[in-house]
């Protein structure tokens, strides 16, 4: 599997919920759902979900929320500010199985590590998934930041 496309983005910030990792049949989304349905952060960019996925060698973790416009976030919610980096984004299918679709972006990641360093969030391998196309076409945007070394 190769990357769609690549894209440049400055920082994201996200407002939401740093919850625990991926466990059957947990739904992560819960308490910004919960939350929202308290109190609406007033300052997202719009309603499209992110998440930011960090592989630790213990304990993945998974933040769970919307991007806003500046720092300013209400006192319920976490802010999360993801650097500005280069990414490979690939397109995950929900109609089809995902982990061959998550083993051939591996696979591509090992072919073409000679070229590419994974940049990491505090030692740590991760991914930004972005749902922005997920409900029009049961696809959802896998982000993975990049640094090209040639």
């Amino acid at each position: 599997m190769k990357p769609n496309k690549f894209i440049n983005k400055n920082e994201i910030l996200l407002g939401g919920f740093k919850v625990g990792p991926e466990r059957e049949g947990v739904n992560h989304w819960e308490k910004y759902e919960a939350q929202t349905a308290i109190e609406d952060l007033r300052n997202t960019v719009d309603d499209t979900g992110y998440e930011l996925r960090v592989f630790p060698s213990e304990n993945e973790w998974i933040f769970t929320g919307v991007q806003v416009t500046d720092r300013n976030i209400l006192p319920s919610y976490e802010l999360l500010a993801v650097p500005a980096a280069q990414y490979a984004v690939f397109e995950i299918n929900c109609k089809k199985k995902q982990h061959p679709q998550f083993a051939g972006i591996n696979k591509w990641l090992e072919k073409n590590k000679g070229r590419y360093t994974r940049l990491a969030w505090d030692g740590a391998p991760y991914v930004l998934c972005w749902y922005g196309r997920l409900s029009k076409e049961s696809v959802f945007e896998m982000w993975i930041p990049l640094k090209c070394d040639t």
